[in-house]
C-alpha cells in the first residue's frame, strides 16, 4: 500500500503539486538546549573542504551522477553564501545525511519562485537522509543544528519549501511553529511541454 502510494505522488507530482513556504521567526525563539540525541557513531559536522572525497562518495552511490559537480561543489566553494551540515557515520567513514542553509536566495526552479533574502534571513534546503539511516533521529538532529547555527549567525528569519502532499514534513515543521507564508501551484508537465516547444 505504502509503495502504491509513493508510486501515486511521483507521478501525480510531474502533473500539479502545490509548493508550500513556510517562515520561522527566530527573534523570540528559545531553544532551550536542544535534545535530540543519536548513537555514539554518528557525528554532527560543518562541511568542508576536507570531506570532499566523502561528499563525491554520497553524491556519486545516493544522489545523480552529476549532483557532486554541479551542487555540491559550488556549494563548497561559496561558503559566504551556503552552510552545509552533515551527519557522518565514524565507523563506515561515510555521510548518513546531509542538509544545507542558503543565506541569499530562495530558488524554486519548478516553481519559477525567486527570492533575494535579507541580511539576517536563511533558506533551508536540500535535505536528504540515505535510505539505511532512515529512523535515527538524524533529521530532527541535523534541523536542530541548522536552526542552532543561524541563531549563532544572527538570523532573524528561516524559510523552507516542502510540497504540500509531504504531511511528515509539515508535521515537524509545526513543531517547530513555522507558519505557512505562501502556496504556488506547479506544473512541471506544462513547463516542460512548453520548453520543448520554444
Amino acid at each position: 500500500m505504502k509503495f502504491t502510494l509513493m508510486i501515486y505522488l511521483k507521478i501525480k507530482r510531474k502533473i500539479y503539486y502545490r509548493q508550500n513556504i513556510y517562515l520561522k521567526n527566530l527573534v523570540e525563539f528559545k531553544s532551550h538546549g536542544f535534545t535530540t540525541t543519536v548513537k555514539d557513531k554518528f557525528k554532527v559536522v560543518k562541511v568542508n573542504e576536507s570531506h570532499i572525497r566523502l561528499l563525491k562518495d554520497y553524491a556519486n552511490t545516493y544522489r545523480r551522477k552529476e549532483h557532486y559537480e554541479k551542487n555540491i561543489k559550488p556549494r563548497i566553494l561559496e561558503s559566504n553564501r551556503f552552510t552545509g551540515i552533515g551527519v557522518l557515520d565514524n565507523n563506515k567513514q561515510k555521510i548518513a545525511y546531509l542538509a544545507w542553509i542558503d543565506f541569499d536566495r530562495i530558488e524554486l526552479n519548478d516553481a519559477e519562485y525567486f527570492k533575494k533574502l535579507e541580511f539576517n534571513q536563511a533558506y533551508f534546503f536540500d535535505d536528504h537522509c540515505v535510505p539505511e539511516y532512515r529512523r535515527n533521529r538524524l533529521h530532527k538532529r541535523v534541523f536542530e543544528e541548522r536552526i542552532s547555527y543561524c541563531m549563532g549567525a544572527n538570523t532573524n528569519e528561516i524559510f523552507i519549501a516542502i510540497m504540500n502532499d509531504n504531511k511528515i514534513a509539515i508535521n515537524n515543521l509545526n513543531k517547530f511553529e513555522f507558519k505557512l507564508i505562501k502556496s504556488i501551484s506547479v506544473y512541471p508537465l506544462i513547463r516542460l511541454l512548453g520548453s520543448k516547444q520554444s
